[in-house]
């Protein structure tokens, strides 16, 4: 019965949605180009809506503005609370994705066990990633779109510590070996993402926030982070 109700209540939900259904959705992503855990699950999400998605790669902070304004129909995925500053968009509860975030060295004497050991140094982020900019706030930071130029600047002694998500820079390893770069255990935080919709598709909330619920507790979306 349970499964019935929710069949029904996600064939209305798409029926009086139907002119939505018929184009496809636009996400824009930050993740560099690189197609994560984050974008799987919700390809996979959408899919089982019948309802067709494009994702585009763009620069973070320029990603957010596209989505808050409606240009893109919405974020593939940010931390909790982007909301209470962009406030055109909408988090759906469950999270998509955890992603651990570390520093990354050249100088091997360099020790970074929290956000505070990073003050005495140079630390690149990425621009537009909001948990990165919160936590090195007052530090000497520079911030610049892509991965790969923070770890060419790190190999050319341009900085002193790179921090970033290590799904990224693993991604960026593959492509381009670093040379005497190292990854600091432990990682500096482990961070859930969400998926966000502009507020002018509220109507597909419910079902799609369903979906993604039926996707956790099958174990869907913890094997895509695996």
């Amino acid at each position: 019965m349970q499964i019935m109700l929710k069949f029904i209540l996600l064939t209305i939900l798409l029926f009086t949605n139907s002119s939505l259904a018929q184009t496809a959705l636009i996400f824009s992503s930050s993740s560099g180009g690189n197609f994560t855990a984050s974008e799987l699950v919700l390809t996979e999400a959408y899919a089982r809506l019948n309802i067709p998605i494009s994702i585009v790669f763009t620069p973070a902070e320029r990603s957010l503005r596209l989505a808050n304004k409606g240009i893109v129909d919405g974020e593939v995925f940010r931390k909790k609370g982007i909301d209470d500053v962009y406030t055109n968009l909408i988090r759906l509860p469950v999270p998509i994705n955890t992603i651990e975030i570390a520093a990354f060295v050249k100088n091997r004497n360099i020790k970074i066990t929290n956000w505070g050991d990073l003050r005495p140094y140079r630390v690149g982020i990425r621009r537009g990633i909001k948990v990165l900019e919160s936590a090195t706030a007052g530090m000497t930071v520079v911030s610049v779109s892509r991965v790969e130029q923070l770890l060419k600047m790190l190999e050319k002694d341009r900085l002193d510590v790179v921090v970033v998500s290590k799904v990224l820079a693993n991604k960026s390893f593959e492509s381009s070996p670093p040379n005497n770069i190292y990854m600091l255990n432990p990682p500096l935080a482990k961070v859930e993402l969400y998926h966000y919709i502009h507020k002018k598709h509220i109507k597909l909330v419910p079902a799609i926030s369903q979906v993604l619920k039926d996707m956790e507790q099958e174990g869907f979306i913890n094997n895509q982070s695996k």
